[in-house]
């Protein structure tokens, strides 16, 4: 420091004036968003992958913190394929989720229980833990009660607006087709569960449904090959097709941001009305946030890609 420079002043809780005039413009945009009906949401996932990352995972938190959103959704996978699937690592990730100052709501990952040693009892740990059992709470600092799924506690549903929003539980690497017992009854209960969130969202006269999942569905490969989702997609279409209005799919998994109209009829029109949108992921480089803004004429679901 020169001699005629000044030290930073701060105030007692130690911020600086930048910070505070930061949070000051946030809060003020957040006032204009609020008086005209918008919100914003942060969407992540595919992250922390390993120790050497969980800076940057804490810095990105504080950037959602910072955002002051309404809610977050973690789409799945906090931890790398290869990690140990322990009750210390899902604990770990409670703890970051519940840093949030707003509601945090999760859907599983493949990383998170099917690539594990013991799939099913990582998956009853996380609905434990995680789901505290009966899925009717988010997590975060601040939570929101869920309307949860009988059995299925990690499939969630609530609205904001005119929206409502519907967390699916289907996962990469083939969803754990290869434990049919396992499979079948979860892939039955979330083709029912999508089904219901549609129907509520009609009799609501909704504007819109938020999918929100771990898995892509294949959405570019052809008709009737989409192997372990191909009924699950089938059972999407229906209900978009059917939906006089807009469908955002949320996802994770590939690590790479996408936001498009992938999905195609049997005879390969596309269907308008589903935006799709794909979180990055495999390293905490950034976030999405989705602005929903349901005046009229205005768009209904704006995508911006954020940087920590």
């Amino acid at each position: 420091m020169t001699a005629d420079a000044q030290p930073i002043q701060k105030d007692e809780r130690g911020r600086s004036p930048r910070r505070r005039v930061v949070r000051a413009a946030v809060l003020g945009l957040a006032l204009v968003l609020g008086l005209s009906g918008c919100y914003r949401v942060a969407l992540f996932g595919d992250m922390p992958y390993s120790t050497s990352q969980e800076g940057d995972y804490q810095r990105l938190l504080q950037a959602v913190n910072d955002a002051d959103v309404t809610f977050s959704a973690h789409v799945g996978d906090f931890q790398a394929s290869t990690s140990n699937c322990t009750d210390a690592v899902v604990q770990k990730n409670i703890d970051w989720f519940d840093s949030l100052d707003h509601p945090l709501i999760f859907t599983p990952g493949d990383n998170d229980w099917t690539d594990c040693s013991a799939p099913t009892t990582r998956l009853a740990r996380l609905r434990t833990m995680i789901y505290r059992d009966t899925g009717t709470a988010s997590r975060g600092r601040t939570t929101r009660p869920l309307t949860s799924q009988p059995g299925y506690p990690e499939n969630a549903r609530w609205t904001e607006g005119p929206i409502t929003y519907v967390t699916i539980h289907v996962v990469g690497s083939s969803d754990g087709q290869s434990n049919k017992a396992e499979f079948d009854p979860r892939r039955a209960a979330n083709i029912s569960w999508l089904h219901q969130a549609f129907d509520q969202a009609k009799a609501r006269s909704d504007r819109g449904v938020v999918v929100i999942t771990q898995s892509g569905l294949r959405f570019e490969r052809a008709e009737g090959d989409k192997g372990a989702y191909e009924t699950m997609f089938q059972a999407l279409r229906t209900e978009t097709t059917g939906f006089a209005g807009e469908v955002l799919y949320v996802h994770g998994d590939g690590h790479t941001f996408t936001d498009d109209h992938p999905m195609r009829t049997a005879t390969g029109a596309t269907v308008a009305n589903l935006h799709r949108v794909e979180v990055p992921g495999g390293a905490p480089s950034g976030w999405v946030q989705l602005t929903v803004n349901p005046d009229a004429g205005a768009t209904l679901f704006t995508i911006n890609l954020q940087s920590n």
